[in-house]
This record gives structure tokens, sequence and C-alpha cells, in this order.
């Protein structure tokens, strides 16, 4: 077995150095980070639809987003009524994935799929931290971290977003059609933006190193009393948090290649999860899906969209051009999304890195005072079957959509 797994490591390491030596050069190496990371490699045996891939890369970014309030943002000031419920939320991130797994574009899938903890974790962290109550993070080990955290953020901010405009600019110059002069002309473009990188980075990384350095000492001289025990238990969580968003947010990276050459043909399916979710937020109705039969074209990079077979029993109140408006501007926002998605992948990994270090660096300190984290079992992903059955999670299905 521990023969078989290294092999299989092996594997996934050749494959990365063949991806970033050129077999997708789009997205160059950020594909040998990802496919190193074993339960991210495993997308390398899954044929995810574009909706999962881009779904796995946005709850990424939830949590990404909600790890940065729960540190420095929210929530307000008063009692730690966030950090009770983030100590233990094993049960809450399982039922939330088992949800999740009942979902058309999980449960209508036509080979096996993994929902990822990261589900769970977009459901269930940034309800804690922003419906709950308490100090933030650094407020409980220092105030003080605020203001350099935020400092560092904002940098990181921006060569991420340089980052996404050159991988946006790669995928420009690959597309059909484009031209040598506008082809030089986007490289030259991304020759300067990657020269803005470097300055940045010279100047973020000495204020990381700081920041770092201040996270660790202010952890270890932190005034915790009885609420000791919470906070090293929420920074245990929050490091697992993070662990399975950098899963999701590589396995959108590993997807990708695949998903991305097939997008008109899955973008039915897709429609259909956006008339499902849209139709049971306005209504509360969950629609069979064997009804719906949507006609969906894509001229280039624009959708368009007829809804066939609902009727009034289905859609109560709402009419069909309200469902249709709606479903269509999710659409569009989606297959954009979906060219851009490497961009994406690139700037939540470097917020999620950076929150890693920060958080390793709280516990180090924790552990200098005393304070041991307590042991974090893994949460495991739920298997959905093509039968639309969910192995590992609550049980349960949803009727299969049509094909």
């Amino acid at each position: 077995m521990l023969k078989a797994s290294i092999l299989a490591w092996l594997r996934n390491v050749v494959l990365g150095l063949a991806l970033c030596a050129g077999a997708v050069p789009v997205m160059g190496c950020a594909m040998l980070g990802a496919v190193t990371n074993p339960k991210a490699a495993a997308a390398l045996n899954e044929d995810a639809s574009m909706y999962v891939v881009l779904r796995r890369s946005t709850t990424a970014e939830k949590i990404a987003d909600s790890v940065d309030a729960a540190m420095s943002k929210q929530p307000g000031e008063g009692d730690d009524g966030w950090m009770a419920t983030l100590s233990e939320p094993t049960d809450a991130l399982k039922d939330a994935m088992t949800t999740e797994s009942k979902r058309h574009h999980y449960a209508g899938a036509h080979a096996p799929i993994r929902v990822l903890p990261a589900e769970g974790w977009a459901r269930v962290l940034p309800d804690a931290v922003q419906k709950g109550s308490g100090r933030t993070l650094f407020a409980m080990v220092g105030g003080s971290l605020v203001d350099q955290y935020q400092a560092v953020a904002d940098l990181k901010k921006q060569i991420g977003d340089l980052k996404g405009k050159i991988e946006d600019n790669k995928i420009e110059m690959k597309k059909d059609g484009e031209s040598d002069d506008d082809k030089n002309r986007l490289s030259k473009e991304n020759d300067d933006l990657n020269t803005q990188v470097d300055k940045l980075e010279e100047k973020v990384d000495p204020l990381m190193d700081k920041l770092i350095d201040a996270a660790r000492d202010s952890a270890g001289k932190a005034q915790l009393g009885s609420d000791g025990t919470k906070v090293v238990a929420v920074v245990a969580r929050l490091r697992q948090a993070i662990d399975d968003a950098k899963t999701s947010n590589g396995s959108a990276l590993i997807g990708y290649p695949r998903a991305i050459p097939g997008l008109q043909n899955t973008l039915k399916g897709t429609v259909i999860s956006f008339i499902l979710e849209y139709v049971e937020e306005k209504t509360g109705k969950i629609v069979d899906t064997s009804k719906i039969d949507p006609q969906v074209t894509l001229d280039g990079m624009t959708p368009q969209i007829t809804i066939n077979g609902l009727g009034p029993d289905d859609l109560g109140k709402l009419s069909i051009g309200e469902l249709t408006s709606a479903v269509l501007d999710k659409t569009k926002k989606f297959v954009a999304d979906a060219f851009a998605l490497p961009s994406r992948v690139g700037r939540v990994g470097e917020m999620l890195t950076m929150e890693g270090k920060i958080l390793n660096a709280i516990q180090d300190g924790l552990k200098t005072a005393g304070l041991t984290p307590p042991p974090v079992k893994d949460i495991e992903p739920i298997q959905v079957t093509p039968a639309g059955t969910a192995k590992g999670g609550r049980g349960g299905s949803r009727p299969q959509p049509k094909h």
C-alpha cells in the first residue's frame, strides 16, 4: 500500500513537471504545486464539470475572505460566541457537505465526483464569523497586528491582481485569430506587469517577515486566561480550513484543462443548476429536474438561453421572464469567470498562503505559552456516484436530470 502511494505521488510530480514545462502553458508552474498535494491531485481522476471546477475555486475564496474577517475585521467587540461555534464544527461541516451533495451539479454528475470539505467550510465559516459576536483573533492575541496585517494584505492583493492580469493576457494570447501585433502587445504588457510584481514582492517580503515574527511574539505573550483553550482550538480549525481551501483551489486548477474545452457541452447542466437555485431561493420549491429542458447556445463568450418545461405549478408567482433574465445574468457571469479561472486561482492562492503562514506563527506562539493545539481529524470528502448517491455523508439524493 505504501509503495503504491509513493508511486502515485511520483506520477503526480512527473505530471506536474510536464505541465509546468509546457503541456498547459497558460497556467504555468502553479499546476506543479497543485498536483503534488495528494488531496488535490485526486482531481486528476475526476471528470468534473466546469460548474464544479469553478465552484471549487469560489468556495476557496469564500474561506479566504472569512479567515481574513475572523482575524482582523469581524466580529465586533463582545463575547466570543463565534469561537465556540468554530471550536468543534465537524457535524456542521458534514451536514453542509451532505446537503450540497444532493444538489444537481453533484447528484446529476455523469461520473464519480467528490464533494470536498471546502463546501462545508464555505457555509459554516462565513455564517459563524459574520453573524457571530466577539473579538477578532488579532484582538485576542495582540491588537497591534491589525495595521501590520493590513499593510501586507493590501500589497498581496495588488500582487494577486497583477498576476491575475498576466494570466488573463496569456489566455488572450492563446485565442484563435489573435493577431501577431496583439500578441506582441500583450507580451510586452506582461513584461511590464512582471516588473511591477517583482518590485511589490521586494517591498512586501520584509513586511511579511516582520508580521510573522510579531504574530508569534504576540501570541506567546497574550494574557488569554480561560480563553486560551478556545483560542488555540480556533486557530487549529482555521488552519484546517485554510488547508481544505488550498485543496479545493488546487483541485479547481487541476480540473480546468479538462473542463474548459467542454464548456459548451456542459453549459446546459450548469443552466439547470442555476434554474433550480433561483426557483428554490425565490419560492422555496424544489423543481423536478426531469421537467427542465433549457435550450442553451454559446456565441463566443455570450450565452443565449430559452427555458422550457416549467409552468405555474413549478414557479408560483415567479414569471418565466424573470427566471430567464436572472439565469441569463448568472450564466454570463459564469462563462466570464470560467475563462478567467486561472487568474482567480492565483489570487486566492496568494491570500491562502499568507493567512496560513500567519496562523502557523500564532499557533507556534501559543505553544510557547503552554497552549497545545488539540488534535484535529481530517474531514473526508463525500464521494457521489453517477447514480446520485452520496458515500460518506448523511445519505439522500435528488431526482436525476435530463441530458
